[in-house]
């Protein structure tokens, strides 16, 4: 074997031994990731109810979630409300595998009871059980937004769907455009140098005809 080849085999075997670390720690990375990490955070934006005779009307919703046990555990508060419905739903919940289990309150109502479901991904299904305020779910987290669903039994609303982005702790604000100030004053007209006055000129006839200026 020739000292090319062999350095060649140390390079291309050093080359594997660096990608057989990194994926190792990308896979302890994940694995650190548990199923309810998405829903950490703070979330917020519009969402609209659907009543049973099919108007929609407009909602204004906010979502704080909190994880323990490595994201297997959820503390999550959702709110929507507007001119003539609202909620005010806390849910803690417990992933056991793909299965999920729970107790979950609306404020409002003063309605409580379990809440059980399923969780693949980033996407969490179920159904809440209380009188008054039960239904089915859907939630689907990501990185940048929460987008959820109810569709309560009894079909009043039929439907509430929201889509919440999330907020960035200590996010720059738009700059603010400079204002002129409000007692500026238009630039003052440059003066024109002032002329010495001419001297009148004064004509004077003589006796031969000539015209004199002085």
């Amino acid at each position: 074997m020739s000292a090319s080849d062999a350095l060649f085999r140390l390079v291309w075997a050093a080359a594997l031994w660096f990608a057989g670390l990194s994926l190792a720690g990308l896979g302890a990375a994940a694995a650190q990731d548990g199923p309810f990490s998405y829903y950490s955070g703070a979330f917020r934006g519009p969402g609209y109810f659907m009543s049973d005779d099919g108007a929609r009307k407009n909602l204004s919703c906010r979502a704080t979630g909190e994880t323990a046990g490595d994201g297997r555990v959820l503390s999550q508060n959702i709110a929507c409300d507007s001119n003539n419905y609202k909620f005010d739903i806390r849910a803690q919940i417990v992933a056991d595998g793909a299965q999920t289990r729970g107790q979950w309150r609306e404020a409002t109502r003063g309605a409580s009871g379990p809440v059980s479901g399923h969780i693949a991904g980033q996407l969490f299904t179920g159904a809440s059980e209380a009188k008054g305020f039960a239904g089915r779910f859907k939630f689907h987290a990501g990185p940048r937004k929460l987008i959820f669903t109810f569709w309560p039994d009894g079909g009043k609303p039929a439907r509430v769907h929201a889509s919440l982005v999330r907020q960035q702790s200590g996010a720059a604000q738009p700059p603010v455009a400079a204002q002129p100030p409000v007692s500026a004053q238009p630039p003052l007209a440059r003066e024109k140098p002032r002329q010495p006055p001419r001297r009148k000129r004064h004509r004077h006839r003589t006796t031969d005809g000539l015209i004199l200026l002085n």
